[in-house]
């Protein structure tokens, strides 16, 4: 199974308008960081570009634990372009990721996938605005179990969404249903008004995997 990864940024957050040029010299590469500075929306491009690291990140680290996040390791090239919608490349030190980003005038919502040859062809995807009352962890949790049961014919009642504990820390989440690990890789990200998740569907059918076919 490939993996999947998101990340979300909220664009009204304290500290992501007018980022100094030194910042932008920590996370961004010089190619990249000439890209924010020629662009009509830096802060947005400055955003995205990091929306793509953080998913390439997490896509990479399922496969190789314990992998480093050293932005200025992750290279990004956007090479498609539809509107408010970004698809490029994340070269990372563990190989590529496939990357899609959706460009809002509040936020930032990236997708990415390590099937670089179908790209993001079988990746299903969300995001939802939340309330300040709102628990951003329960919430996108709440969001990613029933769309994926909507996606199987599955009672999300059956389904649960945990992390494990690793000797490097925390691991991803995972679905699991009637307590048994399913063959769907998830990724979940909040970002104070925003949550956004993205799991993978069948290469085959372009069905969601069902985790009966265990």
């Amino acid at each position: 199974m490939h993996h999947v990864g998101n990340d979300i940024v909220d664009l009204g957050a304290p500290g992501a308008k007018n980022k100094t040029a030194r910042f932008t010299a920590k996370i961004l590469t010089p190619d990249e960081a000439s890209n924010v500075r020629q662009s009509a929306s830096p802060d947005v491009l400055l955003w995205a570009f990091w929306a793509a690291k953080e998913t390439a990140y997490k896509v990479i680290s399922k496969s190789h634990p314990g992998a480093d996040f050293s932005p200025l390791r992750y290279h990004t090239a956007f090479s498609r372009s539809n509107g408010h919608t970004w698809e490029g490349m994340v070269e990372t030190p563990h190989g590529l990721a496939a990357v899609k980003v959706h460009l809002f005038h509040t936020h930032v919502h990236c997708i990415g996938t390590d099937d670089i040859h179908r790209r993001l062809d079988n990746v299903r995807w969300g995001q939802q605005t939340i309330d300040s009352s709102t628990c951003e962890s329960t919430a996108v949790r709440e969001l990613a179990i029933d769309h994926i049961a909507r996606s199987v014919g599955i009672d999300s009642r059956e389904m649960e969404i945990r992390n494990d504990i690793h000797n490097y820390g925390t691991g991803p989440p995972i679905l699991y249903v009637k307590g048994e690990r399913a063959p769907v890789d998830i990724s979940l990200s909040h970002d104070r008004r925003f949550v956004g998740y993205a799991f993978v569907s069948s290469p085959v059918t372009g069905k969601t995997v069902c985790p009966e076919q265990l």
